[in-house]
This record gives C-alpha cells, sequence and structure tokens, in this order.
C-alpha cells in the first residue's frame, strides 16, 4: 500500500506546479489584452455605479454648448444631500448677461466651500 500511496503526493505536487506554470504562461502571453480587459472592467463599474446614483437621486445630465454660460437650477452638492437633512438647493447663473466673476461672501460654516464646489 506504502508503494502504490507513498508516491502519489510528489505527483499531485508536481502535476499542480505544471498547471501554475503553464497558467503563469498563459496570463503571461496575454498580459496585455488582460490589463485591457481590467481597465475596461473598471470603467464600467464606475459608469454603472455614476448611473445608480444619479438614478437614486434625481439627477439629470448637462447639457453642453458652446457658448460661455453656466445655468444650474436647484444645484445639490452630491455628498452633502446624502449626510444633511436640511441641505438648501441652489441656483447659479455665470453668463453674458449675468456676469462672469462672483464674489462669495457670508460667515464661517455658512456652506461658501460647498457651494463652490458643487458647482
Amino acid at each position: 500500500l506504502d508503494v502504490l500511496i507513498g508516491d502519489t503526493y510528489p505527483e499531485i505536487v508536481a502535476h499542480e506546479t505544471r498547471i501554475m506554470m503553464r497558467l503563469t504562461s498563459i496570463v503571461l502571453d496575454n498580459l496585455c489584452t488582460l490589463a485591457d480587459v481590467i481597465d475596461k472592467c473598471a470603467e464600467l463599474d464606475c459608469l454603472i455605479a455614476i448611473s445608480k446614483v444619479c438614478k437614486e437621486l434625481n439627477f439629470v445630465r448637462p447639457t453642453l454648448t458652446e457658448e460661455k454660460v453656466i445655468s444650474i437650477k436647484q444645484g445639490r452638492h452630491p455628498l452633502h444631500i446624502l449626510n444633511c437633512e436640511n441641505f438648501v438647493p441652489n441656483d447659479t447663473e455665470s453668463s453674458q448677461e449675468a456676469g462672469y466673476v462672483k464674489i462669495l461672501t457670508g460667515p464661517n460654516s455658512s456652506g461658501k466651500s460647498v457651494y463652490m464646489k458643487q458647482i
């Protein structure tokens, strides 16, 4: 019995080693393709996460134009609306008519930084 079973373990280890070497060779031969697939999966994961958050929080897709205009209605900072129950949405206009330069003032902790980040 020892003659039959005793040599089995080294054979299993040798077979495992051959499988790992073959797998390593396949991975190395296809490294660029695998890296591209991983990049595409990461990008898809990000897009799915963004679309899920947009749907859950009722975000809208911005309209991009050639004009030098920023027009935001009921703008909200995505992180603060999750953590703050009484978040106040803000409108923002920046155009030739409304002016391009804005001066933002207010007391400490009044939301100036949050407002600037949401824009």
